[in-house]
């Protein structure tokens, strides 16, 4: 059964309840190094700088800056020109986490061996539970989705 499908058929008996929907949603740092701040404004304080491919979420619009939320729930202030939504990209959530030549736990240890917390890539592909990446210098491996932060959007419908 379809997510329409569901929602035309708890409507039809006439059940009130409201419904979560997700889906990865975000953008992306684009420049080598960008400046967050905590206010609209390039004279205001810097709260923290960031590397390229580092995933945000938008939250809203204030002309040429957009209010972003972090991997930590923090909320900054980023120039528009700074980041790219034509791309994913994923954060290491975890302390660290290993990456594979292939898209399976058994694989030996990629160009990069492992990423600490905090370690941006931009998104090339992905299989089954497993997200190929590309660091800032072009080098791949795999990394399982258990240990990356992508930005999610809930939207609440209620009927």
């Amino acid at each position: 059964m379809r997510l329409g499908q569901s929602v035309a058929l708890l409507i039809s008996f006439g059940v009130a309840t409201s419904l979560w929907l997700s889906e990865v949603w975000g953008i992306c740092i684009k420049s080598g190094q960008a400046n967050l701040r905590g206010r609209p404004s390039a004279t205001k304080r810097v709260s923290w700088v960031v590397g390229r491919y580092m995933p945000l979420g938008e939250l809203e619009r204030q002309g040429r800056w957009i209010r972003v939320r972090d991997l930590d729930r923090k909320e900054h202030w980023v120039h528009k020109s700074q980041v790219t939504s034509s791309y994913q990209c994923v954060v290491i959530k975890a302390r660290y986490a290993n990456l594979r030549t292939r898209p399976q736990s058994g694989s030996s240890l990629a160009e990069i061996p492992f990423a600490d917390r905090y370690t941006p890539f931009k998104k090339i592909d992905h299989d089954d539970e497993w997200i190929q990446v590309e660091d800032g210098a072009g080098r791949r491996g795999w990394l399982h989705e258990s240990t990356v932060w992508a930005p999610v959007r809930s939207v609440r419908i209620e009927y």
